[in-house]
């Protein structure tokens, strides 16, 4: 998850050496076919069921 966020850093910042290892790790994933090794991680913490989003219309439906 760490070189994930690092995706995120600005190219203008001190941290710029740590995005360019992140785009390359990630994109030497891609090559190898290593894919869904990234985002498995991410599928299950957003597929897990604390997170799944309801509608405030069904939290709060009037009765029939």
């Amino acid at each position: 998850m760490v070189m994930l966020d690092s995706l995120l850093t600005d190219a203008s910042s001190s941290a710029y050496l740590c995005t360019t290892l992140a785009q390359r790790w990630l994109l030497q994933s891609v090559d190898r076919g290593d894919l869904i090794r990234i985002l498995e991680p991410l599928l299950i913490m957003l597929l897990h069921p604390d997170s799944a989003r309801s509608s405030l219309y069904s939290q709060h439906a009037l009765p029939v």
